[in-house]
């Protein structure tokens, strides 16, 4: 797959062929690939002893379901690979424990995603805070996506981690991690987005049995969208995850972010992150039964793809602004079997 495709959102091509094979014998090769892609993950045991315990930072405190979806699936690594897990916080709430010394047995992990970069500052700022204050203990950055608009502030970040002598970024595909390696060599890894993980688990695996009619195209509205919908011509055919809140979830969810907000000025830990984890549950479970309300998604989220694929429905990608979505699909998902799997490309 060419590094300099796609720009153009509005025009998707067929990838992947079906190869005259039965709908039957597509169904076992698909979930096939996405068993070894759920078991990849478990490699980053190899970082992640269940020996040492660790520290979950930046865990995500909004309402994107995508990145709800990487939260549940970051807890369902740290199941599989019997980690004790001593503390949680996100950049909201995070700042005390930064002023904390922990441990050297400690292992700091960082949240998965597609925010390294400049993109999404607020995240960013809090991820270099962790590097500063724990040059003592092992940190690990889980899959990641890269995305610096500017090179100077790449190669600035890039110099002050290789200074720490335990820090290891997995990337979550081969244009990240090639970047990456340039300057920290072997302790730059490779490994798929969490969200692999929660394949035939909750909330996704009773419902990949469902079927579902027509195609639904959910498309982002943010920062990251390559080309906003035109709502007014098809409006009832447009979907995003805001979409999928009520009012009550509204209102939940401010409260938990002014918990948050105070639990950083207290002298002792609010118990919020459990009420946290239920919320990003309902929130995950609900998107995952309106993408089941269709047999096709059309999507330029990365993780509105990802999930259609965890539910068994056939695929569609467009590209969003930071050209993650192609870079993944060319690391991980080229001819995946059985799918409508596709692409944009740039013209000419």
């Amino acid at each position: 797959m060419s590094r300099t495709m796609t720009q153009d959102a509005g025009n998707v091509v067929p990838l992947a062929q079906l190869r005259g094979t039965s709908p039957m014998q597509q169904d076992v090769e698909l979930q096939g690939r996405l068993r070894e892609l759920r078991s990849k993950l478990l490699t980053l045991g190899a970082l992640l002893p269940s020996n040492r315990p660790i520290l979950y930072l930046d865990y995500p405190l909004h309402l994107n379901v995508g990145d709800l979806c990487l939260q549940l699936g970051a807890e369902q690594l740290f199941s599989d690979l019997g980690l004790r897990v001593i503390g949680r916080a996100s950049m909201f709430n995070g700042a005390p424990l930064l002023r904390r010394r922990f441990d050297p047995s400690v292992t700091i992990v960082l949240h998965a995603g597609g925010n390294l970069g400049d993109l999404w500052p607020g995240h960013q700022d809090f991820r270099e805070a962790v590097v500063a204050a724990f040059p003592g203990n092992r940190i690990v950055v889980l899959p990641q996506s890269l995305h610096f608009a500017d090179r100077q502030g790449f190669e600035a970040c890039m110099a002050r981690w290789v200074r720490h002598p335990d820090l290891h970024l997995v990337l979550r595909d081969r244009l990240s991690y090639e970047r990456v390696a340039e300057h920290l060599g072997e302790r730059a890894y490779l490994a798929p987005d969490l969200a692999h993980g929660l394949y035939e688990r909750a909330p996704f695996g009773e419902r990949a049995e469902r079927s579902g009619k027509g195609t639904m195209r959910l498309v982002r509205q943010d920062v990251e969208a390559l080309v906003l919908p035109d709502h007014t011509a098809a409006a009832d055919r447009h979907f995003d995850w805001a979409q999928i809140y009520t009012s009550a979830d509204r209102r939940a969810y401010a409260l938990l972010r002014r918990l948050h907000r105070l639990d950083s000025r207290l002298p002792v830990s609010l118990p919020i992150y459990a009420a946290w984890r239920r919320f990003a549950e309902r929130a995950v479970a609900r998107g995952s039964d309106h993408l089941c309300r269709f047999a096709e998604v059309d999507s330029d989220r990365l993780h509105g793809m990802l999930m259609s694929l965890l539910l068994h429905r056939r695929v569609r990608w467009r590209e969003s602004r930071t050209g993650k979505t192609s870079a993944y699909v060319s690391t991980w998902l080229l001819d995946l079997p059985g799918s409508t799997l596709s692409q944009s490309r740039r013209a000419g």
